[in-house]
């Protein structure tokens, strides 16, 4: 992931904004920030960073694109001192598969057709 992309996630999540699409060429993400309740990872209510939309061009997909971002939102999101990152209702099931492999992920949801994850940051 380019620089200027890292920049426009690191702005977001130091704004007053709670929601926005960001465009990075080949992908485009919708992000909000929110309070959650997920007794499994804390009591009481944490901070989030939630995906709640990702569009990447046809002849994309599969190329590291969510991945990349992915790592970077980690990073950022942890300076900026959230507990999780919230993926929302992901419809795709290969891509849902190789979220719920990924290590610290937790699966949330019971609906197979919309699957939602959290991932704790430490």
């Amino acid at each position: 992931m380019r620089e200027s992309d890292k920049e426009l996630i690191r702005s977001f999540l130091s704004s007053k904004k709670i929601n926005e699409w960001i465009s990075f060429g080949e992908m485009e993400v919708y992000v909000r920030k929110s309070k959650r309740y997920f007794p499994s990872i804390k009591d009481g209510f944490i901070s989030c960073f939630d995906v709640a939309n990702v569009n990447v061009i046809d002849g994309e997909q599969g190329k590291g694109k969510f991945t990349s971002f992915f790592d970077v939102v980690i990073e950022l999101a942890q300076v900026q001192g959230y507990d999780a990152i919230y993926i929302e209702s992901v419809i795709n099931s290969k891509f849902a598969e190789s979220l719920s492999k990924k290590k610290g992920m937790i699966e949330i949801s019971t609906d197979k057709n919309q699957r939602n994850f959290v991932y704790k940051l430490k």
